[in-house]
């Protein structure tokens, strides 16, 4: 099932055992693992109904679901966004790209880059901001990396 729940509020939410940022999003893949099996629901329909009307129930104007390369379900066609696939133009990072990561995405990114400089400048910058240790682990583990593959 691909898609997501989109965050429309302008502070942080906690739902779904998370806490989301404004605008942002829970992969209904996610969530399927955690409710849908739980409760023995279909992975389409059915569980997209169930989490308009058990989760996100009085919830509408602050939670959107987006589904992608997928008809929406015909009972929840208005309530429902579908977002044709995005491609995704690699483009070169700078420091302020790299500390503004989540971790999640840094995990996908930094195997993939290759300029320590820019990684070391993003460490600098990340290490006295709140809530960047997981992603300074991240950095230092990557310029270790590269500085025992530059040595080779």
């Amino acid at each position: 099932m691909e898609g997501y729940i989109k965050s429309l509020a302008t502070t942080w939410r906690h739902i779904f055992k998370r806490s989301v940022r404004p605008g942002g999003k829970v992969p209904l893949d996610e969530l399927y693992e955690t409710y849908g099996k739980k409760y023995g629901l279909s992975p389409n329909e059915e569980f997209i109904s169930w989490l308009k009307d058990v989760k996100l129930k009085g919830l509408a104007d602050t939670w959107q679901v987006v589904l992608i390369n997928d008809k929406p379900p015909e009972d929840l066609k208005e309530e429902v966004v579908v977002e044709k696939e995005k491609f995704i133009v690699k483009k070169e990072l700078d420091v302020e790209a790299v500390v503004s990561l989540p971790v999640r995405k840094a995990r996908e990114i930094l195997p993939e880059i290759m300029d320590l400089s820019l990684l070391k400048y993003a460490l600098q910058e990340a290490r006295p901001r709140a809530n960047k240790d997981s992603l300074c682990r991240l950095l230092e583990k990557r310029i270790s990396e590269i500085s025992v593959l530059s040595r080779s």
